[in-house]
């Protein structure tokens, strides 16, 4: 006779419980197996979530109308999971998710269930579930458990932020109700323990579930409204539950779980820095079994998907807390450094007691020793009640923060002016090095580079990229990456936001913010295909690639493209021209970028007058540029490809696209390039050379200037590159050249400016308090509530200090490259023409908000004295702009089509002050600039529908403002 013997696996007992009855939730928690604890966020603040959450989800595609449930489709969508959750596109680490997160009554509600407010949290989900998709079917119900059969007792409690309406109709939370009781005895009764896994998920089929109904348990949906919590044991059989056709609710929820940092490995607390150093998301656990999940989204076909964000949109600041819920930073950490400030005499001391055993409380402002503990002080100085109860002295301090400045900006334009004065340093070496140079024509690249001091802007080899060095704390990244030049999403500075000023529609008309972006997804892209244009590398005639056709437009490239962009050193140009020959009638993305070369070197050596560039096959490179842009726009290419000259090829593609004029089509190529360098950048831990580096992170920043230009018009979702570019060094060249270098270093610290003016002034909540745009209610110029004193400080101050840094970079610019201010413009110098546009353009929007204040206060007998001063700053700024702009439009570049947009701007500003009572004496010379503002948008007109919409708003402006005036 045979004897079987069965084995049980070893299990895991949990060593807490909850034991009750506590007299609130907790006992449902306990007896249910889930809770809801109602309005642990406000509603309306959850509300806010809510809208946040659906504005990253449109980000994703223009198309996309949550209105209009006909676009609501998997090509408009990010890929989200069957049970529509959303874990990629570093979702899990938006601003937002941490936010709600971090809501107190969240954390308190934790804290009561563990006993301890010590907790890490997980990176979990978002759910977003849209209603009675066509191309989506229903998911039918998955009962299941997040706890493995080998564990016993509690070990995870997990949790639903829940930020919109769950009715019965609605999709929400499926329970059985108290099955947490008896999961366990039907894993030992009903199962087989040689089939118990360690997975943390356990389905169950519907013959299973007949047991739990048997016992008297049937499925119930959890209701809930916006701002409740909803907390369940792992042990309770549950999914997520869909919406039924009656619902037009969409489900918006974010999952969180808590646990307490103690029960925590070395090596979970290792997973999870790892996970949240590359902005990854995990399961629900928050304290152990971390599973990372893949930070590269693949479409259904399994191919890459192109919208890949290895970045969240807006970072959230990092804090104290968050790294400690993060599992990022120690709860002990903080208590240690404080101590050691304060008590550093007694350090042994003081060490060698036991831990004090006081109450956990919690305040806005407390001494240097008890202030985490975030109770208020009991007002008694220089001792206050817990320092007493710690044993601790005590060291209070009075706040001097500016109450009424947002902290976040006060700290990032600190952050910004240290960079400005890093860079004033910095660029004023790299002018003497160049000096130094001319003095020693044979000086050799090699020996620049020996010679050159380390900045942190200097991509030397000690910042040789790495996932150990290239995260938050990586030395490249001293202030943290919570400081990121970002423009926000949704910001008020584009041109077209100006149409909501009711000035600017009682000269123009109505017109919707989005106007000229509207008019150039239209227009169509026939150039590219006319007979004649060689569509694939192959149909080249060979003679447009003999060298004595291609040498002279080599020459213009360098001279008219390179000068400005000097981001590739001459000798890998010169070797990408030599050895092009050995790859004739071979499509490579070598050969695609050296006919982008090309088609740039052809493009930007048209005659001044020749405005018609695009449809002349004689003068348009177009012949060279189409097929490159086919082969560089192939999905196998921008998704597999990892040829370091791939991000150069689409980067100088959408150069090309700029100077014909095609902004959408520019905006998609600079896209897959900062998405490709990035991705590069990423693995340069598997580089070997320094000049490849050095190289990618020269074409980081060029990206970043491109793409922030088309960010700051149009508000397109960005791709990530001002986060990157953050944590890079400034760029470094050898090449031993004059100013371009200098030139193209200036464009990247004034592009960080102009980001932290759009997000300090024109981010949607500022924009409000500001007014640098009227509320869409109101009718009038004179704005329904009278602004409060404290959004008139707040401008003042953070106005003045962007100017004074505008100033500060003015003045850190060497004096080759550093232009005369003053009351003329001369085109004899390009470099000087360039930097004043920069300039005054940058001066232009830091003051256009007081300008707009004037302009709605304008009822008021007196202006504040520093809003009068920003007015005048603004007029004059707006003026010098159009005399700046005028010379460079005369001929063709690549930021002709924004600048454009720039004029109109800076006319828009000057009507609002010109028909504002107080402010018209500024602008005596109205007509004029507005003649000369025609005048060199016009010869655009005839062949682009944008310029000659500009001119004909031009002209209206023109004609209206005179007889306002003669009637006045």
């Amino acid at each position: 006779m045979t004897t079987v013997t069965t084995t049980t696996p070893s299990l895991n007992q949990s060593s807490f419980e909850l034991s009750g009855p506590y007299g609130d939730w907790r006992d449902d928690l306990h007896n249910e197996g889930y809770a809801i604890i109602k309005n642990a966020i406000d509603p309306k603040k959850a509300q806010d979530y809510q809208r946040k959450a659906l504005d990253w989800l449109t980000s994703f595609s223009t198309t996309l109308d949550l209105d209009d449930p006909s676009t609501w489709t998997n090509d408009n969508l990010p890929v989200q999971s069957k049970v529509n959750t959303f874990n990629g596109y570093s979702v899990t680490h938006e601003k937002f998710m941490w936010d709600a997160r971090m809501e107190p009554k969240v954390l308190e509600a934790f804290s009561k269930i563990w006993g301890t407010d010590e907790l890490l949290v997980s990176f979990d989900a978002l759910n977003i579930t849209l209603p009675n998709r066509e191309d989506k079917p229903a998911q039918k119900p998955w009962p299941h458990v997040d706890q493995s059969p080998m564990r016993r007792g509690l070990h995870c409690i997990q949790g639903i932020i829940n930020l919109s309406h769950a009715g019965p109709e609605d999709g929400s939370l499926m329970v059985f109700p108290r099955s947490n009781t008896v999961t366990e005895e039907f894993f030992d009764t009903e199962t087989d323990p040689s089939t118990w896994e360690q997975k943390d998920l356990r389905l169950f089929s519907a013959e299973e579930i007949q047991w739990f109904e048997s016992h008297g348990m049937k499925p119930s949906k959890v209701l809930a409204e916006p701002g409740d919590l909803i907390v369940w044991d792992s042990r309770t059989v549950h999914w997520g539950g869909e919406p039924t056709v009656n619902s037009n609710t969409i489900r918006t929820v974010i999952y969180a779980s808590y646990a307490p940092f103690e029960l925590a490995t070395e090596e979970s607390l290792k997973r999870k820095k790892e996970a949240f150093a590359s902005y990854r998301a995990t399961t629900h656990w928050p304290h152990e079994n971390i599973v990372i999940r893949d930070g590269v989204v693949h479409l259904p076909d399994g191919k890459v998907d192109p919208r890949n964000r290895y970045i969240p949109l807006e970072v959230p600041e990092h804090t104290d807390r968050l790294l400690q819920l993060a599992g990022v930073k120690s709860y002990r950490e903080h208590l240690t450094s404080i101590f050691r400030i304060a008590h550093k005499a007694n350090m042994k001391s003081f060490e060698s007691r036991p831990p004090v055993d006081y109450p956990r409380k919690r305040a806005s402002i407390a001494c240097n020793f008890c202030r985490h503990r975030k109770r208020k002080c009991d007002g008694q100085k220089p001792t206050c009640g817990l320092c007493t109860d710690a044993g601790a002295q005590c060291v209070y301090q009075e706040s001097d923060r500016v109450q009424d400045i947002p902290a976040e900006i006060l700290l990032r334009l600190t952050h910004l002016e240290t960079l400005i004065e890093q860079q004033k340093d910095a660029i004023t070496e790299l002018a003497a090095r160049v000096g130094a140079s001319s003095d020693h024509p044979g000086r050799s690249s090699s020996s620049i580079y020996a010679s050159q001091p380390k900045y942190d802007w200097d991509p030397s080899p000690e910042h040789v990229y790495d996932k150990s060095s290239f995260g938050l704390f990586s030395p490249e990244n001293t202030y943290g990456s919570e400081y990121a030049f970002t423009i926000p999403f949704g910001h008020h500075t584009p041109t077209g936001s100006l149409f909501a000023l009711d000035r600017v529609k009682n000269l123009v008309g109505d017109y919707p913010q989005d106007f000229f972006k509207q008019i150039e997804k239209k227009r169509p892209f026939n150039s590219i295909q006319a007979a004649g244009i060689p569509q694939a590398f192959e149909q080249i005639d060979v003679s447009r690639l003999h060298p004595q056709v291609t040498k002279p437009l080599i020459t213009e490239f360098l001279h008219h493209v390179h000068a400005f962009f000097p981001i590739v050193e001459p000798q890998l140009l010169q070797m990408l021209f030599d050895t092009f020959s050995t790859y004739t009638k071979v499509n490579s993305i070598q050969t695609s970028l050296y006919l982008v070369i090309l088609a740039l070197g052809k493009v930007s050596t048209n005659p001044q007058r020749i405005f018609d560039i695009e449809a002349d096959k004689d003068l348009s490179g177009m012949e060279y540029f189409a097929s490159a842009y086919h082969y560089l726009n192939s999905p196998l290419i921008t998704s597999f490809a990892a040829d370091h000259l791939l991000p150069l090829a689409l980067f100088y593609g959408s150069l090309y696209l700029r100077y014909i004029g095609r902004p959408i089509q520019a905006w998609e190529m600079i896209r897959e390039a900062s998405g490709s360098v990035q991705i590069m950048i990423s693995e340069l831990h598997d580089m070997n050379t320094h000049e490849e580096r050095a190289s990618l992170y020269r074409i980081a920043w060029a990206c970043f200037i491109l793409e922030c230009d088309d960010l700051a018009e149009f508000n397109f979702p960005p791709s990530g590159i001002e986060v990157l570019v953050d944590r890079l060094p400034f760029p470094r060249i050898s090449e031993d050249s004059r100013n371009g270098h200098l030139v193209f270093l200036a464009m990247c610290s004034i592009r960080k400016l102009l980001n932290r003016v759009h997000s300090a002034l024109y981010a949607k909540p500022d924009q409000a308090n500001f007014h640098t745009s009227p509320p869409p209610q109101h009718t009038s110029d004179t704005p329904s509530v009278t602004p409060q004193k404290q959004s008139i400080t707040s401008l003042k101050t953070i106005s003045e200090e962007l100017d004074r840094q505008l100033e500060d970079w003015f003045g850190s610019l060497p004096n080759p490259i550093r232009p005369t201010l003053g009351n003329s413009i001369s085109a004899d110098h390009p470099y000087d023409t360039y930097i004043l546009a920069r300039y005054y353009a940058t001066k232009h929007i830091i003051c256009r908000p007081s300008l707009v204040f004037a302009a709605h206060s304008q009822g008021s007998t007196v202006l504040p004295e520093f809003i009068f001063a920003n007015c005048k700053k603004c007029v004059d700024s707006c003026r010098k702009f159009i005399w700046a702009a005028s010379l460079l439009m005369m001929q063709r570049t690549h930021s002709n089509w924004h600048r454009m947009q720039a004029i109109l701007a800076a006319i828009f500003t000057l009507s609002t002050a010109k028909t504002t009572p107080a402010l018209e004496p500024l602008v005596p010379d109205f007509d004029e600039l507005v003649k000369e503002a025609i005048q060199c948008v016009e010869p655009w007109a005839q062949y682009c529908e944008t310029a000659d919409t500009v001119v004909s708003m031009l002209k209206t402006i023109r004609q209206k403002v005179r007889v306002l005036v003669r009637g006045a």
